[in-house]
């Protein structure tokens, strides 16, 4: 299961300057079974796989146009 989630503002400062934000997210998880149990030093010794990710970012900035 994956999730994003994105959110984006921006502010005009004066005629042709304006202030921007980003923040953004996005993680999942997987759970399963795996097909090779114990044949490399790296494999669990159960056939259960599970795995987590997320992230978060933010970004600001100064946008101009002429």
């Amino acid at each position: 299961m994956t999730q994003s989630n994105e959110h984006s503002s921006s502010y005009l400062v004066s005629e042709g300057y304006s202030l921007f934000a980003n923040a953004r997210f996005f993680g999942g998880t997987a759970n399963g079974t795996s097909e090779n149990v114990g044949e490399t030093w790296t494999d669990n010794l159960l056939p259960c796989t599970r795995g987590n990710s997320t992230s978060l970012i933010f970004s600001a900035g100064l946008h101009w146009q002429m």
